[in-house]
């Protein structure tokens, strides 16, 4: 069970309170506003949210959420997700040229042989799968180094935004929910 300062009041009062919080901060960012994600941007009305845990989660997990789901404050994240967004599209935007060339390779490898497609489709699918295991290698190095960088930024402001977060990289319910 986890331990909070002070301790957690009933599910209708830590709602009150992420709502202050919400209100007093209205971020495009928010920390756990689902269990399993340590920080994640708003994509809808904070308020849908708190609705959906005071009457669709567990009722034993309801104040916990409710105490941890927290806009985040730090303003000086919003360069660092500026960078991480920017490095994200020019990565996907790579990936995605080189998915067409590959794609239009492939179909146009389809077309004199769909006849004999059945045959001819295991060398064209063996060239498709090469050709994706070095885009998909390119793009899982250029992610490493982006993640480990917007993951040690938001471990340092989660810890001063979040003290005493049961948050095990995982999950707030220490893997168990």
């Amino acid at each position: 069970m986890t331990t909070c300062e002070p301790p957690l009041g009933t599910p209708e009062e830590e709602a009150a309170l992420c709502r202050a919080a919400w209100d007093a901060h209205p971020s495009k960012w928010g920390w756990h506003i689902h269990h399993e994600t340590l920080c994640e941007e708003r994509l809808y009305p904070i308020e849908e949210r708190i609705a959906y845990i005071l009457t669709s989660k567990a009722p034993k997990e309801r104040a916990l959420r409710l105490r941890l789901l927290r806009p985040v404050i730090d303003d000086a994240m919003v360069p660092i997700w500026k960078t991480y967004d920017d490095a994200m599209a020019a990565i996907q935007k790579t990936y995605a040229d080189a998915m067409a060339a590959i794609q239009k390779t492939y179909d146009d490898a389809r077309v004199p042989i769909w006849k004999t497609y059945d045959d001819a489709r295991a060398a064209i699918q063996k060239t498709y799968d090469d050709a994706m295991a070095a885009i998909q290698k390119t793009y899982d190095d250029a992610m490493a180094a982006i993640w480990k960088t917007y993951a040690d930024a938001m471990a340092a402001i989660h810890a001063r935004e979040c003290p005493n977060c049961p948050w095990d990289g995982e999950s707030i319910f220490g893997g168990a929910a």
